[in-house]
This record gives structure tokens, sequence and C-alpha cells, in this order.
């Protein structure tokens, strides 16, 4: 275990692997669990609670409810309006998992090296901050020091 500072809040990461597993999830929930982060990564980085529930699954309506409320309940998904969202202990504990469920490049925060899912890039470099990292930080120039460019970013997620 280790402790974590991660935009704003400290976070106890388990660094053993088998994160989800010290927790009462069967296979199958892990992998529609995987399987539902895999779609949220590559659509936007939200899914919609309604398709979340109808998901392919062998997995009953009644039960995928069930686990959607406690992925939100335990902050793996958080809960936006209609939509689901990665939330933060799935950006912390599971980043190298994030990185091989998509087939592009992720955007990460310049600032804590986390997954950037609302936030800015550079359109020079590719460097990303947050929402909240934008307004404490307000960069006039990229805050990349190898690229350095009149700051001028493009919007991640929505």
């Amino acid at each position: 275990m280790e402790l974590k500072v991660a935009r704003g809040l400290v976070v106890l990461v388990n660094l053993s692997g088998d994160t989800l597993l010290g927790n009462s999830y069967t296979q199958l929930d892990l992998v529609f669990f995987r399987s539902l982060l895999e779609f949220i990564l590559n659509n936007n980085y939200s899914i919609n609670s309604n398709d979340a529930l109808n998901t392919p699954s062998t997995l009953s309506k009644l039960h995928i409810e069930y686990l959607l409320d406690k992925f939100v309940e335990s902050d793996w998904l958080v809960k936006s309006g209609n939509d689901l969202c990665i939330g933060i202990r799935s950006i912390v504990e599971l980043s190298s998992l994030l990185d091989d469920l998509v087939d592009h490049d992720l955007y990460k925060s310049h600032f804590d090296g986390l997954l950037v899912t609302e936030g800015f890039y550079c359109k020079h470099c590719n460097t990303a901050i947050t929402h909240s990292q934008s307004i404490q930080y307000n960069p006039s120039s990229c805050p990349n020091l190898q690229c350095k460019k009149p700051w001028k970013p493009r919007k991640i997620g929505d």
C-alpha cells in the first residue's frame, strides 16, 4: 500500500495488482467492469446510465444495476447527471489498465501524471491539465517547459 495525494485527496493505493479482487466482486463482475471502462475511455470518458445498464453481459439487469451502484459508492465510477464517468479511485489505482484499454493515447496531467477526463490540452505538444488545474495555474503559455508556446488549449471531455 502507498499513500498518494491525488487532486486534493489523500488516497491509499493498493500496489499489489489485486485491487478489485480484494472486494466482493466475482470474475464476471470484473469482466463487466473492464468492458464498461473500455467503453467509457473510448467514448468521450462517459456512458449514459441506461446504456451502461444495457451493456451486453451474461449478468442480469438487476445485478448490473446493483454493480453500477456499488462501483459509484466505492468511487470506481462517478455519476454526473445521467452519465457514469471514471472515478478517482480508478484513475489512481488502475492507471496502467486504463492505458491498455484504449487504442489511442490518453491525456495525462502535466502536474500530477494522472488521467485527464475533463480539462484541456496543448494543440502543439498534447500536454494536459484538468479544469481545476487550469483555474489554479491559469497558464499564459504551455506548462510543458519543452513547448512553452502560447496557451491556446483544446477541450478534453464534455
